[in-house]
């Protein structure tokens, strides 16, 4: 088999998949979006598709990837367009095997493409399908658990090497999200799982401020940032002080610190989402700061940067073992600065486990 796909462990998730296929009352799944189809094959090609059936899974590719595709054996079947169209294929695969109801990735599939697919394969009745395969990937297997690690493993260690390595004075934020980036790669990971964020002073009270070409001064460095490894993500963010740390800047990051091991308290399995969330929002509301939080508390990750579980208000869904996900309390505070501490956790049989290990305090560099 080439390349290592379609290993024992994509045959079981392709299993569980073909479950909640039957809970739906599905006999296939048509899949375009990328993630899902490596996480069922190990396949990373673009612009292809995959069909996964009761009994088999296809890959309609393109000849691009015709050769490392060659030796693929059951229970992936490879088709390569050639002359004919992706719908084409498609009606000719549903049409062999039977297929009557398909299901759709309707919250990655266009509204127009949606309809071409009903107009060009019209031999089935095809139905929105919205997270079939995300909620199979929402608890991690070994595999990935060790990838994951790993990503995070290269984020924390590229962090402290790009701020060893430079004057943080005499740099702008673009350009240490450019050498963080640049590090996260030279430690082996295949990119970063997002376009890193340096926001200095005022800039930081911005939760998803744009690094901009402007030298670092003296106050606040909000750094997020996250390593991609073998497909997976990390997603990890600091607070590092240029000069003095004052008083209230202490104080208030002290709430956002303790607020985030309220929450990691509370996380066990049959504890919901919404719950955690709703908690830490009291909790300051409590200390006085809660028209400071803008954003919910955190979010799953693993081969998506945000997926499943988000520890939302509006979400019920209750913690189970092995899901991943980040816990970012944050306060933000317009004119002054923001304080965001983000750190990646995994349920276990009892409570979570912090997996990411940098330091959680305040770090001075200046």
């Amino acid at each position: 088999m080439n390349q290592g796909y379609a290993k024992p462990r994509h045959v079981l998730r392709m299993n569980k998949v073909r479950e909640v296929l039957k809970e739906r009352n599905l006999d296939a799944l048509f899949i375009q979006k990328p993630q899902n189809i490596f996480y069922l094959t190990g396949f990373r090609g673009d612009d292809s598709a995959a069909i996964l059936t009761k009994s088999s899974l296809w890959i309609i590719t393109d000849t691009r990837y015709q050769a490392e595709l060659e030796d693929v054996e059951l229970p992936v079947r490879v088709v390569i367009t050639g002359k004919k169209s992706l719908f084409e294929h498609l009606l000719t695969i549903v049409s062999r095997v039977g297929v009557k109801n398909i299901g759709f990735e309707d919250d990655f599939i266009s509204y127009a493409r949606g309809r071409n697919l009903m107009k060009r394969v019209n031999r089935v009745k095809w139905r929105a399908a919205f997270g079939i395969i995300e909620s199979v990937r929402l608890i991690k297997d070994a595999t990935e658990i060790k990838a994951i690690k790993k990503a995070i493993c290269i984020a924390e260690s590229s962090l402290v090497e790009s701020i060893q390595s430079i004057d943080i004075k005499g740099v702008t934020e673009n350009s240490l999200a450019a050498i963080l980036e640049c590090r996260m790669r030279m430690n082996g990971a295949h990119g970063p799982s997002f376009p890193s964020i340096v926001a200095q002073g005022a800039a930081s009270a911005f939760p998803h401020a744009v690094p901009r070409n402007r030298k670092i001064g003296k106050g606040i460095i909000l750094i997020d940032f996250g390593a991609r490894v073998e497909g997976y993500c990390s997603d990890l963010t600091r607070v590092f002080v240029s000069g003095k740390i004052s008083r209230i800047l202490k104080e208030r990051y002290r709430l956002v610190f303790e607020a985030q091991q309220y929450a990691a308290s509370l996380i066990k399995p049959g504890m919901s989402a919404a719950d955690v969330d709703r908690r830490v929002r009291l909790f300051f509301k409590n200390h006085g700061v809660s028209q400071y939080v803008m954003h919910s508390l955190g979010h799953g990750i693993g081969l998506d940067v945000h997926e499943i579980p988000a520890l939302s208000l509006k979400n019920d869904m209750f913690f189970e073992k092995d899901m991943i996900f980040t816990i970012e309390p944050g306060l933000y505070f317009e004119g002054w600065g923001g304080l965001r501490l983000e750190d990646m956790y995994r349920v276990s049989e009892t409570g979570c486990v912090r997996m990411s290990t940098l330091p959680q305090e305040i770090i001075q560099i200046a």
